[in-house]
């Protein structure tokens, strides 16, 4: 048994702390179904398995509109539910039943992001982070980085390069070099990449010294 120490209301969510801290953080309209009071003592885990067996269908309602909207990785989703209010387990169950469901891909979100990302002339490195950003697990992102050609992204990078350049074409021709290789960078490109782009770039000009 537990005693419910705290109840605090605030933004359509309350959080229900014990003895051991906080124990959940649910919808109110959750809590107005299971109510608790300050120094009541209950069972936490009965009272858990009710809040989590009357979230079920609203949160799966909740996790198709954000779908909807925009797709999402499991672990993306599954974090947005729990900030909605839905406990930690009915956000797990409601992510794993729309995997099953094909409404939730991690591997073909990842491709499409890469693709997307790629098409805006941005590196390998730089696409890597923003899919794990994203939720994307290491695995998926490496997997839809992987299939990027080398071409690909070596005319990406000759296109920033040269883009770079003209941006700062003003600039002392060593602080020039400079700025393009670390925009380069920045970007996501390897260095590799970078120095294939920057070879050539700067023929005919001469350096200050």
């Amino acid at each position: 048994m537990a005693i419910a120490k705290e109840i605090e209301a605030a933004r359509g969510l309350v959080s229900v702390y014990t003895e051991d801290g906080l124990l959940a953080r649910i919808r109110a309209a959750d809590f107005r179904k299971h109510p608790l009071e300050r120094g009541e003592s209950f069972d936490e885990d009965a009272w858990q398995a009710a809040v989590a067996a009357s979230q079920e269908e609203p949160c799966r309602e909740c996790a198709l509109d954000m779908l909807e909207r925009s797709d999402k990785s499991s672990r993306a989703l599954r974090q947005a539910l729990v900030r909605k209010g839905y406990l930690p387990g009915t956000a797990e169950k409601t992510a794993a039943r729309l995997e099953k469901a094909g409404l939730v891909d991690d591997a073909r979100l990842a491709q499409r992001l890469t693709e997307g990302q790629a098409q805006n002339l941005a590196g390998r490195y730089a696409i890597r982070r923003r899919l794990m950003a994203r939720g994307i697990s290491p695995e998926d992102a490496e997997e839809a980085v992987g299939r990027l050609s080398g071409d690909q992204q070596a005319e990406a990078a000759k296109a920033v390069a040269r883009r770079l350049a003209d941006r700062c074409r003003d600039a002392d021709p060593r602080k020039r070099k400079s700025k393009v290789a670390q925009g380069l960078a920045r970007r996501g490109f390897g260095w590799d990449e970078i120095e294939a782009a920057m070879d050539g770039l700067f023929d005919g000009e001469e350096d200050e010294t």
